[in-house]
């Protein structure tokens, strides 16, 4: 799937990145760590697209793993910090010129 980021960058998306499963298998290869993963949208200070992983035991967040332009350790690889994360539900999130909605465990994109 190709989409238009709110800066106006194109950028193709993988079939992988739109599913919780896929996306929690590549988290665990590569922090060596299982993981549970939820979409949503990440302010730094920019929105964008991610998926934030994090430790269900301790709640402790690892990694981020953005559309535009993939896996981010947390917090090293964030040099101006993270304003927040707002994460995606079964209601429609409208981004940008997309509905959004994040159902079974898969994100579906519907463009307005």
């Amino acid at each position: 799937m190709k989409i238009t980021t709110i800066l106006g960058n194109k950028i193709d998306v993988p079939d992988w990145l739109l599913s919780k499963k896929s996306v929690e298998a590549e988290i665990e290869k590569q922090c060596k760590k299982k993981l549970v993963c939820i979409p949503g949208v990440l302010l730094i200070p920019q929105p964008l697209l991610a998926w934030k992983c994090f430790d269900p035991v301790d709640g402790k967040v690892y990694a981020y793993w953005l559309f535009s332009n993939g896996f981010r350790r947390y917090p090293e690889d964030f040099e101006y910090g993270i304003s927040g994360f707002i994460p995606f539900s079964s209601r429609r999130t409208d981004y940008f010129k997309m509905r959004i909605i994040y159902v079974h465990d898969h994100i579906q994109v519907k463009f307005n």
